[in-house]
């Protein structure tokens, strides 16, 4: 009984090792866009010079 408990702990730590490793690729994935533009919407929001925003 406690054996098969292990075995299926195991088996279940190593899904989660799978999944987590998605969703953390998925999550970086995201993430790195997102961070990217709201860095550069950060940049764009600062008081800008008098004649406007050079970026797009």
């Amino acid at each position: 009984m406690i054996k098969s408990v292990i075995t299926w702990y195991d088996n279940l730590i190593e899904k989660c090792r799978k999944i987590d490793f998605l969703v953390l690729l998925s999550i970086r994935l995201f993430l790195v866009p997102v961070i990217f533009v709201g860095a550069r919407s950060k940049v764009l929001a600062m008081p800008a010079p008098s004649h406007g925003l050079a970026l797009p």
